[in-house]
């Protein structure tokens, strides 16, 4: 194997001090991270996995995360407590810089899927706790840097993408260090309307005809357009039946001639 994640890969390439553990196998590196804060460690502590066996996704889904061929980390947390609705966002700027440190041109699919051509290649989610009355939040994310051994499953294989088609000794942690220091940027010092700038840049979404598909429900879904994004990062929508809205959460499909993408 060419390209295995090391904490000293990763850590040698950090601009911040920050805390990482890289496991083998672990069932969800969200649950790891959960576990870290509920014994008071540090913003910014990181777990990263190799694999996982119950990876987190959106909506109750599983994520796949097979051995070695991504990257599965949860970062820790303690926003102020307006920012808490704009972590999914500012996350998404931050890997699309990462991508595009290796030449790549990521787009995102709002609010929180990261794009290569059509395909997904990230997904992000944050869930908040509260621990003796402080608010954290668990950032997971999980890349697709190679293709899977045995392929995709077949629901996701239209749908899911990668970042390269063969190893690369040392990309896994170039990646993970350039998600971790971009994070940092966004969260601790860039102006919060540049990353919001930066986030409108990227998003593939606006100006697209869509279906709006509330907490997964299909029996609800509504044709509309996306019209912008607004300073929370909601997805205003122009129904077609005239009714206009933001949207916070839900799941989006792109239309393309009345065929659909997730």
């Amino acid at each position: 194997m060419k390209d295995k994640l090391t904490e000293s890969g990763i850590k040698g390439r950090l601009g911040f001090p920050c805390t990482v553990e890289v496991l083998d196998c672990t069932p969800s590196t969200n649950k790891e991270a959960a576990d870290r804060m509920a014994d008071g460690c540090a913003e910014f502590h990181t777990v990263i996995a190799r694999s996982q066996t119950g990876g987190e996704g959106r909506l109750g889904r599983s994520f796949f995360s097979p051995a070695d061929t991504g990257i599965y980390m949860s970062t820790v947390l303690y926003p102020d407590t307006e920012d808490l609705g704009l972590i999914t966002g500012m996350a998404a700027v931050a890997v699309c810089r990462a991508i595009e440190s290796i030449s790549l041109s990521p787009r995102i699919k709002w609010v929180n899927d990261i794009l290569i051509g059509n395909k997904k290649v990230c997904g992000i989610l944050a869930r908040s706790r509260t621990k003796n009355n402080k608010v954290g939040v668990i950032l997971g994310i999980g890349i697709n840097v190679y293709p899977p051994g045995g392929g995709f499953p077949e629901d996701i294989t239209a749908s899911a993408g990668y970042l390269a088609e063969k190893e690369e000794t040392g990309l896994k942690d170039i990646i993970c260090a350039s998600v971790l220091n971009a994070l940092y940027n966004v969260l601790e010092k860039e102006p919060r309307q540049d990353t919001l700038c930066a986030y409108r840049e990227r998003c593939d979404t606006v100006g697209r005809s869509i279906r709006v598909i509330p907490a997964g429900n299909t029996e609800n879904s509504r044709n509309g357009k996306a019209l912008y994004i607004d300073e929370s990062y909601r997805l205003v929508v122009e129904y077609d039946d005239g009714e206009c809205t933001p949207l916070f959460s839900g799941e989006v499909s792109v239309r393309n001639n009345d065929d659909l993408h997730s």
